[in-house]
């Protein structure tokens, strides 16, 4: 059995790609191989790999502010996280920072909308395209296909699920414009 490259890393079977830039933090669990090569220059995130964990978990974040899962790099600056055509969003909107979307596979659209509008927006995305969701933008993407995947980042990367502080507003969970003239996107059912 060949040995990983020395800047690849699988932690718990799971190779990732991490790019050292200022202010990474090392996992919030104990894993000695980890920590012993933190300091290397770059992880490869190997997809043919992960993707069997991402169909059965349906989506998982993996540089993430708040590290609960044995998969999980604490990290504060980017978000980077991969999701199935299995996982289930919500409308949402962030009140800081970016967030971007890579389709690698199956097609989707993303229902956008600036926070205090009311009208949805359709933007398809097949594989290979990438969309850019500014602050305050509410938006959930919806499968096409019954098969697919999406890579996505977020900066900075704020933790918590709520009103502000936190870094994710549900649109059926506080938002002060829900009920009170927002609509909701064709298609979800907050039930």
């Amino acid at each position: 059995m060949r040995s990983p490259p020395r800047n690849v890393i699988a932690v718990n079977g799971v190779r990732l790609l991490y790019m050292l830039i200022g202010g990474l933090r090392p996992p919030a669990r104990s894993d000695n191989a980890f920590i012993a090569r933190r300091r290397e220059p770059g992880l490869v995130f190997e997809w043919n790999q992960m993707r069997a964990e991402i169909e059965v978990l349906g989506g998982t974040g993996i540089f993430v502010p708040d590290a609960i899962r044995p998969h999980h790099i604490n990290c504060n600056e980017i978000y980077f996280g991969v999701a199935s055509s299995r996982a289930v969003e919500k409308p949402h909107h962030h009140h800081r920072g970016w967030e971007a979307y890579l389709v690698l596979e199956g097609e989707a659209e993303m229902l956008v909308k600036w926070h205090e509008e009311v009208e949805w927006q359709r933007r398809l995305l097949r594989p290979h395209d990438s969309i850019f969701i500014a602050p305050g933008v509410c938006h959930w993407l919806r499968w096409q296909t019954d098969h697919g995947y999406v890579v996505v980042f977020k900066a900075p990367t704020i933790p918590g699920i709520g009103k502000p502080p936190n870094g994710k507003q549900v649109c059926t969970n506080g938002c002060h414009l829900y009920k009170n003239g927002c609509v909701l996107p064709d298609g979800y059912n907050p039930d």
